[in-house]
């Protein structure tokens, strides 16, 4: 059965995909103009900093997330033998909404402050400091729904990603508060940012999405997805450390991220061996992609590769 036909129920849940995907049209138009900006300058004033917050919040925020969250809620029912209920739809929608509030907020912005009524307020920061609320519900009403069910692979990885997407809401709460605040340590502002964006990324998005794969065409549990389970458990929430600026990490901390990496390289390799046969083609493109993914994962582990990375700015993997 096609994925898409097990949407969330009801015209409400396909509605909010459908604003979703105009989510995701908005911001990849955006990243047109991002580049665009890079070759002939950008109008209105923009700068290109701002655009580019605006372009991966809405990625993150108004896309990504919630298109999980409603893919998940549908096929949570086949796993748990229980209706999964309307609250993952408004919880979705909220996702959604807060993620277009703040996209305006960065354009003109980013994380700096904007005068309203005399005062100058960081009400980008604001607002998708708010886009906690809809990832905590979606914890809970996801924990509700699989309360007491003996948990498969897809159950298993779902696990994990939301327990990541909790774990990077911290990364994103120390990014604001220095925003906020004014702090400007490097380490700890590296830190916060890619502490959020590779949990986010590597934890919620990757692992979210291969949960579906599973759930989809119901692939049997095997050693190869068990044991590559476990090391994306052990490996991405260390992995930040590979993928922060060398210049600014310590060496036990460089050390601890190099092990997270060749943990999530092979953690995701075994995956991706086990779903290649099982998939039809139309699903092995972004395998594929997932696949250099693993690869720039991996040639971070060298420093000749590192160091162009950095100097390319190429730290950051989706």
């Amino acid at each position: 059965m096609a994925i898409g036909e097990q949407m969330a129920s009801g015209h409400s849940g396909r509605r909010l995909w459908l604003l979703a995907l105009g989510a995701f049209v908005l911001a990849g138009s955006t990243g047109v103009l991002l580049r665009a900006g890079m070759l002939y300058g950008f109008p209105g004033g923009l700068q290109f900093i701002n655009v580019r917050h605006a372009h991966s919040h809405l990625m993150y925020f108004a896309w990504a997330t919630p298109a999980l969250m409603l893919l998940i809620a549908a096929w949570l029912p086949g796993q748990t033998g229980r209706l999964a209920g309307r609250g993952f739809t408004w919880t979705a929608g909220a996702a959604i909404v807060l993620g277009l509030l703040s996209y305006p907020l960065f354009l003109l912005s980013g994380y700096g402050r904007l005068a309203v009524a005399g005062r100058a307020l960081p009400l980008s920061g604001m607002v998708s400091g708010l886009e906690f609320l809809p990832w905590l519900t979606f914890a809970l009403l996801y924990l509700r729904a699989r309360r007491g069910v003996r948990g498969g692979l897809p159950l298993r990885l779902w696990d994990l990603a939301v327990l990541f997407q909790l774990l990077a809401a911290g990364g994103a709460a120390l990014r604001s508060a220095l925003a906020m605040t004014g702090t400007g340590d490097p380490f700890w502002a590296a830190a916060g940012v890619h502490f959020f964006l590779d949990l986010f990324s590597d934890g919620w998005f990757v692992l979210a999405l291969l949960g579906l794969l599973y759930a989809v065409y119901q692939v049997p549990v095997s050693p190869a997805a068990t044991w590559g389970t476990r090391l994306l458990a052990i490996g991405i929430p260390v992995l930040f450390a590979l993928k922060m600026p060398p210049a600014l990490v310590p060496g036990w901390l460089w050390l601890l991220g190099a092990l997270g990496g060749v943990a999530v390289t092979v953690g995701l390799s075994l995956h991706l061996a086990v779903l290649w046969p099982r998939l039809s083609w139309c699903w092995r493109l972004p395998l594929a992609f997932l696949g250099l993914v693993v690869a720039g994962t991996a040639g971070l582990l060298l420093p000749p590769v590192a160091a162009w990375a950095q100097a390319s700015g190429l730290r950051v993997s989706f």
